[in-house]
């Protein structure tokens, strides 16, 4: 891997091994020989407050040693970010292109090229809020609402393979993230909205933070009808919502709770807690309990 201030770039060859036994039988995952990962860091300014991103990827698959095919995935945004400190908006329009060159035994409906084209819109923003806490504690309380609008357009995607997409963990990442899926092999329809709200309390001279809590959540608009073939059907109408507080006793320790709520049910979905020591740079000890409550 390297990372520079304009670029990062990831070269691997990945193989599996699976020591699961309740998965024995089933197929090992895609093995990646090789796969190139390069994409900007930030965007790239070209045209007076016109920036440009770029993420592509190269990637061949196999299994058993056979040749299962290659894919290749790029995405080119243009946007105009505004910052200016006490707001930000962030418009972008991207495109995204995705094609295949599979081996006969990987096609789907006996299609071993077929690609992907779609358009990618959004637009981000935010505003800041800081205040001094009374009674020379030395702290700062910040306050930060945050929108996001989504547009995809619906493709139809049968006949694309299943090598290495999945339906990720629902987290605060995920709330911002322009595909529900992780992976290049689906990217799914939006016509959404994600609001969320963090404060957090910062020492006055650092910056460092003492305490921090963030609450989120998605409201859509319309289904996607872009799904896995072990999905049945797409979430419609409203995300869960999506809560986090993080707790810092000392500037190596780190305190998390985070829980994802299903309004609709009335129900906890999952739950993490989390506790975090780093007394230097390259030494971490940590000790994590994860519940699944409602699926």
């Amino acid at each position: 891997g390297y990372g520079g201030p304009q670029w990062d770039l990831f070269f691997r060859a990945q193989d599996f091994q699976l020591v699961d036994p309740r998965l024995r039988g089933e197929p090992a995952p895609y093995q990646r020989l090789p796969q190139l990962v390069a994409r900007t860091r930030n965007p790239q300014p070209i045209l007076g407050p016109v920036a440009y991103d770029l993420r592509t990827e190269a990637v061949r698959f196999g299994r058993d040693g056979n040749r299962q095919g290659e894919r290749a995935d790029t995405e080119v945004g243009l946007g105009v970010p505004w910052d200016r400190g006490s707001y930000f908006l962030s418009p972008r329009l991207a495109y995204r292109q995705t094609q295949y060159n599979l081996a006969e035994e990987a096609a789907i409906d006996g299609h071993t090229s077929p690609s992907r084209g779609l358009p990618i819109a959004s637009v981000d923003s935010g505003l800041r809020f800081e205040r001094n806490l009374p009674g020379g504690t030395g702290l700062l309380q910040t306050l930060e609402p945050r929108l996001l609008y989504l547009y995809v357009p619906e493709r139809d995607q049968h006949d694309l393979p299943v090598l290495d997409t999945r339906l990720p963990e629902f987290d605060f990442l995920g709330l911002f993230d322009t595909n529900r899926y992780v992976g290049g092999d689906r990217q799914s329809s939006a016509n959404q909205v994600t609001t969320a709200l963090t404060s957090a309390v910062r020492d006055a001279d650092s910056g460092a933070p003492r305490l921090e809590a963030t609450v989120g959540r998605i409201t859509r608009f319309t289904p996607s009808k872009t799904l896995l073939p072990e999905e049945s059907s797409a979430e419609v109408g409203d995300s869960t919502y999506l809560a986090e507080a993080a707790l810092y006793p000392r500037p190596d320790t780190k305190a998390r709770f985070q829980i994802e709520w299903d309004d609709a049910n009335q129900t906890a979905v999952q739950q993490v807690a989390e506790v975090r020591y780093q007394p230097e740079d390259r030494k971490i000890i940590g000790l994590a309990y994860r519940c699944l409550l409602y699926t």
